[in-house]
C-alpha cells in the first residue's frame, strides 16, 4: 500500500503537469500508476510491492539487494524481519531484528546523537519471535532488554505477564499486567489482559471492576463485555449478565464464533427463574 501510494503521488504530480491542472480521469491515473510500477527497478519500491502482493520470497530478494548498497541498514533489516515473520521463519525473524539492533547501536556510536532512539520495539520484536520459536527464557531476556531501553514500554510487561501466566506464576503475571495498566491507563489491551487474568484466577469482583472501567473507556470494543458477562453470571447476577452478553452480541462481528455460545447463555439465563 505504501509503495502504491508513493507511486501514485509521483504519477499524479507528473500528470498534473501534463494535463495543465485539468481533471485527470481515474482510469488514466490507475493505468499510469501500474505502468510506473512495472517499469520500476528501485529495490525498495519492488520489495514493498512484493510484500503487498504476498510474494514474500521475491520481497526478501529485493531487500537483500537493498542491503548491498544501503547507507542506513536498519530499515531494510527491520523489513527483512517482518517478511520472515510472515513466512513463519521465526529464527530468521529474530536474526534480522537482532542485526537491526546491532546496526542501530553502531550508528549511535558513529554519529552524534542528539535524541537517543530507543531500541525497545526492536528488542520486543526479537522477544516475540523467540516466543513463537518456543524459547521462553530467551524471549523473557529480550523483553527485559526492551524495558532497560524504555521502562514505560508497556507491551513488554504484557508479554512477560502472559509468559508468567502460561507458566503458572500468577503472582508475577498480575504484577506485570498491573504495571502495564499503571503505565498506560487509557490503553484497552493492558486492562483487558488484567481483567481476563483476574477472571481466570477466580477473582471475579476484581475482574468486574477492571472490565467496567474498560467498557467506559472503549464502549465499542466487544471482548470486555464477554468476560464481564461471564464474571457477572458466576457472581450470581443473571440480569446484568444477560444485559452484558447482549452488549457483546451487539458489538461483535457477524462471523464471531462466540456469538452462538453467547446466544445460548442469554436464552438459558432468561429461562432461569429469579
Amino acid at each position: 500500500m505504501l509503495a502504491v501510494a508513493y507511486a501514485g503521488e509521483l504519477v499524479r504530480r507528473d500528470l498534473l503537469r501534463r494535463y495543465a491542472g485539468e481533471f485527470i480521469p481515474r482510469r488514466v491515473l490507475e493505468a499510469e500508476v501500474e505502468s510506473f510500477l512495472v517499469r520500476q527497478t528501485d529495490p525498495e519500491i519492488l520489495s514493498w510491492r512484493a510484500y503487498q502482493e504476498r510474494r514474500f520470497a521475491d520481497a526478501i530478494g529485493h531487500v537483500d539487494r537493498l542491503l548491498e548498497d544501503a547507507e542506513d541498514r536498519v530499515g531494510p533489516l527491520v523489513q527483512r524481519g517482518q517478511i520472515f515473520y510472515m513466512l513463519e521463519q521465526y529464527d530468521s525473524t529474530r536474526t534480522s531484528f537482532a542485526a537491526a539492533i546491532e546496526e542501530s547501536r553502531r550508528r549511535d556510536e558513529r554519529e552524534l546523537v542528539i535524541l537517543y532512539e530507543s531500541k525497545a520495539m526492536l528488542e520486543y520484536c526479537v522477544g516475540f519471535a523467540l516466543e513463537l520459536a518456543q524459547d521462553r527464557a530467551a524471549a523473557e531476556e529480550a523483553y527485559a532488554r526492551a524495558l532497560l531501553e524504555d521502562m514505560a514500554f508497556h507491551p513488554a510487561y504484557l508479554r512477560l505477564g502472559a509468559l508468567a501466566l502460561a507458566a503458572g506464576d500468577t503472582a508475577t503475571a498480575l504484577d506485570q499486567f498491573e504495571l502495564a495498566v499503571q503505565i498506560a491507563p487509557l490503553e484497552p489491551l493492558p486492562r483487558l489482559m488484567l481483567g481476563n487474568a483476574l477472571h481466570e484466577l477466580g477473582r471475579y469482583r476484581d475482574a468486574v471492576e477492571e472490565l467496567e472501567i474498560l467498557t467506559e473507556l472503549e464502549p465499542y470494543y466487544a471482548d470486555p463485555y464477554l468476560i464481564l458477562g461471564m464474571a457477572l453470571e458466576t457472581l450470581g447476577d443473571p440480569a446484568r449478565a444477560v444485559s452484558t452478553y447482549s452488549d457483546f452480541a451487539y458489538r461483535a462481528t457477524a462471523n464471531d464464533e462466540r456469538r452462538g455460545w453467547v446466544a445460548e447463555r442469554i436464552a438459558s439465563l432468561k429461562r432461569t427463574p429469579p
